[in-house]
Formats: C-alpha cells, sequence, structure tokens
C-alpha cells in the first residue's frame, strides 16, 4: 500500500510556505541576472525596485541605482527617499520633455503597434537604459502582472480577475519584454527582469490570483516576501504609482498624443 500523500497546506500555513519558497526564487533570481556585478538598477523608491537592491546590496553585489523621471515626477522624490532607507548612493537623470517626446516618437515610428500605455512603459525603459552606467541592468518588471499591482485588477474577482491577468502576462512575455530586451541589445545593455524568471514564475504556479493581490494593499503576497527578505517595512508597504507613471512620462505622451494618432 502506498503512504498517503501529505496533506495540502491552507489559509496561513499555504502563505507561509509561498512567502519562503518565493523568497528563496526570487533570491536566485537575482544572483543569477546580476552575475557578480557591476550593475545598473532601475530604482522608484517602490516596493519592487526596493526588494531587487536589498537583494542585490545583501549579496555584497556593487550596483548602480538609477531613476529617471521629468522635473517634479514623483519617482524622482521617491527614489531618493527609498536609497536613503537602504543607505545606497542613487544616480539620478532629470529628463527634459523634448527627450521624451523624441523617445517615444523614435519608438513609436519603431512599433506602430505599441499601445499608449505600452509606448510609455518602452519610453520610459529606454531612457533608463541609456543613462545606465552598465551594461547590466536590471529592472522590475513583471511585479505588477504576477502580484496584480495594477488598478484594474482592484474590482475584479474569480475567473474575470484570472482572464484579465492571464491577459496582462500574455502582452508582456510576447509583445513588451521581448520588445524592451531587442531594444536593450541595440543600446548595448543586458536586460534582466529577476521577477519574470522560471524559478519565480514556478513558485507562483499554485498561489490563488486573490492570494498574491490580498484583500487590502495590492501585491500583499510580495510585500510578505519583502519583509521575509529584510526590507525595512517602510518600503514594503510603500504605495507608489507603476514606473511610466511615476517617472510623469505617461501623462506628458496622453497630453501630446494627437487625437486618433498612434500616442
Amino acid at each position: 500500500m502506498e503512504p498517503p500523500s501529505p496533506p495540502v497546506p491552507s489559509g496561513a500555513a499555504a502563505e507561509e510556505a509561498w512567502v519562503s519558497t518565493l523568497g528563496e526564487a526570487l533570491q536566485d533570481a537575482v544572483l543569477d541576472a546580476a552575475r557578480g556585478g557591476p550593475v545598473s538598477l532601475l530604482f522608484s523608491g517602490g516596493l519592487d525596485s526596493s526588494l531587487l537592491a536589498h537583494l542585490l546590496a545583501k549579496a555584497g553585489i556593487p550596483l548602480e541605482l538609477l531613476v529617471v523621471g521629468l522635473p517634479g515626477s514623483q519617482d524622482l522624490a521617491s527614489a531618493s527617499e527609498g536609497a536613503s532607507i537602504l543607505g545606497l548612493p542613487l544616480s539620478t537623470a532629470v529628463l527634459s520633455p523634448s527627450e521624451v517626446r523624441e523617445t517615444a516618437g523614435d519608438l513609436g515610428r519603431t512599433a506602430p503597434a505599441l499601445t499608449p500605455t505600452s509606448l510609455a512603459v518602452q519610453t520610459a525603459l529606454s531612457l533608463a537604459l541609456r543613462h545606465s552606467r552598465w551594461e547590466r541592468v536590471l529592472c522590475g518588471q513583471g511585479a505588477d502582472e504576477l502580484f496584480l499591482g495594477y488598478a484594474h485588477y482592484r474590482l475584479l474577482t474569480g475567473a474575470a480577475l484570472a482572464k484579465r491577468a492571464q491577459e496582462d502576462l500574455l502582452q508582456l512575455f510576447h509583445v513588451d519584454f521581448p520588445f524592451t530586451g531587442s531594444m536593450a541589445r541595440r543600446l548595448g545593455k543586458l536586460l534582466s527582469a529577476p521577477y519574470l524568471s522560471r524559478g519565480v514564475i514556478e513558485a507562483l504556479a499554485n498561489v490563488p490570483w486573490e492570494a498574491r493581490r490580498g484583500p487590502g494593499e495590492p501585491k500583499a503576497l510580495l510585500r510578505k516576501v519583502a519583509v521575509a527578505l529584510g526590507l525595512p517595512s517602510s518600503l514594503a508597504g510603500r504605495p507608489k504609482k507603476a514606473f511610466q507613471y511615476g517617472s510623469g512620462i505617461q501623462r506628458l505622451l496622453r497630453t501630446d498624443r494627437p487625437l486618433g494618432g498612434p500616442w
């Protein structure tokens, strides 16, 4: 007779197991992406990039924290505060509106099928890559899709939530991130996204969407992982707009967008 299968953990036990497994997977992904450094990390001072910065610093990886944003944008202030909390130096690239418009225009002509939001994301990433010091660059792409950080997830539940999350991940894996990787290579950079590593994806395979999001602040599970890994609670619990919004780029492009035009 075969021994009985071990009980499947539930409730608090399941969450504890998820946090432990995800923490290990994310640490491995960061070390693999950094390959000993030095690396530039696209940093906004929010949960996603702060956790990566914390893990890189903890592993002794030489790194540059880099924030980009238009004058007065939220990310410039948030990154400065976050870097101070982590005790790490920060490189700041204050963008001009003309620089943003020129980059967005070039990308829009290269890939006219990009949605306005995707174009804003790619513009922000392109400018960050141009300003990064090191060849190897890390970013927090994927955290909002995998841990349900976007505002459009908040009122969805059940099958509707799963459908929207899966659609966003398909867009990210098959369109947006391949485009970003190609753009990085043209700029002579090697871009990695630890949250999109196979280990992290596998660690999330059996975690329900609602458990990833949580009932209150979005990305509840990732916040618990961050605290377990030693990220200061002031950063683990920090609410912040997505990269394209916090940098001010989405607003600028939306204001500039011609009626009926691609951006």
